[in-house]
C-alpha cells in the first residue's frame, strides 16, 4: 500500500491531467510538493528494508529446541513502525490529492474521469462508486461531485456518488476539528442534497480525525437530509 501511494504521486506532480507541476502554479523559488514526495519515497523504501524476514536469522534458544522467541519481537517492532511511516505516506498522499482536486477545474475532473472509466470498461467494470473527500471545502467537494454527477450522465458506465467531506480535517482547520464538522454539516451537506450529489454519504472515524462522537453527528444530519450512512473505521489502526 505504501509503495503504491508513493508511486501514484509521482503522476499527480509532473505536470499532466490539466495540473500544474508539483501542483504550484508560478512555483519560482517555491518547490510545492516535491520535498513531500521526496519523503513519502524514503518512508516507502525505509519500509521495503523492514520487510526482509526476521526469521532469516534467527539463533536457536532454549538448549537448541526453539528459535521464534528470538525473532519474535523483532518482527513485532518493524511491523509497527511499517504501520507508522504507512500513516505519514499515506497523509502525504492525502495532502497532495487535496491540492490537485483544488487545482483542478470542473472540466479537467470530468476529462480525466472519462480517461479512467474508460480504462475500467475495458477490464469489464460496468459500475463504481466514487468519493468525494479530496476538496474539504465547499466549492471543492461540490466541484468533485458536480463532476461525478456528469459522468455519470454521459459516460456508459453507473457512477455512484458518495459525499466524504469528513475525509480529514484541511490544514486550515488544524487545531478546529469542530469548526470544521459545523461546515459540513451546515454548508456542504445541504448543499449536496439539494442539487443530488450523492446517495451516500460516510465519514473517516479514526483516532486523530473524527471522533465515535463527531461522526455520529455528521452522519446524523446527513440522514435528515435523506443520504444514506456510510464509515471509515479504524483503517489504519
Amino acid at each position: 500500500m505504501g509503495a503504491s501511494s508513493a508511486m501514484f504521486l509521482p503522476l499527480l506532480l509532473e505536470g499532466k491531467w490539466g495540473l500544474p507541476p508539483y501542483l504550484i502554479q508560478e512555483s519560482g523559488l517555491n518547490s510545492g510538493f516535491m520535498i513531500t514526495q521526496y519523503c513519502s519515497a524514503a518512508l516507502a523504501s525505509e519500509n521495503k528494508s523492514m520487510c526482509f524476514p526476521a526469521s532469516a536469522d534467527s539463533i536457536p534458544t532454549s538448549m537448541g529446541q526453539e528459535d521464534h522467541v528470538s525473532m519474535g519481537s523483532i518482527s513485532a517492532r518493524k511491523a509497527l513502525r511499517i504501520i507508522y511511516n504507512l500513516e505519514k505516506i499515506l497523509a502525504i498522499e492525502l495532502l497532495c490529492a487535496a491540492q490537485a482536486t483544488r487545482k483542478a477545474s470542473l472540466e479537467t475532473l470530468i476529462q480525466n474521469g472519462k480517461k479512467i472509466l474508460n480504462r475500467m470498461m475495458e477490464y469489464g467494470t460496468t459500475t463504481m462508486e466514487t468519493k468525494s473527500g479530496y476538496g474539504l471545502d465547499v466549492e471543492n467537494e461540490i466541484k468533485s461531485l458536480l463532476a461525478a454527477k456528469e459522468l455519470n450522465l454521459e459516460h456508459p458506465m453507473d457512477v455512484i456518488s458518495t459525499f466524504l467531506g469528513a475525509h480529514a480535517v484541511p490544514p486550515e482547520y488544524e487545531g478546529e476539528t469542530d469548526d470544521y464538522i459545523e461546515l459540513i454539516i451546515s454548508e456542504m451537506i445541504p448543499k449536496v442534497a439539494q442539487e443530488e450529489l450523492a446517495e451516500f454519504c460516510d465519514v473517516f472515524c479514526e483516532e486523530g480525525i473524527f471522533s465515535v462522537v463527531q461522526t455520529k453527528r455528521i452522519l446524523k444530519a446527513a440522514m435528515k437530509y435523506g443520504l444514506k450512512p456510510q464509515i471509515h473505521i479504524d483503517e489504519i489502526v
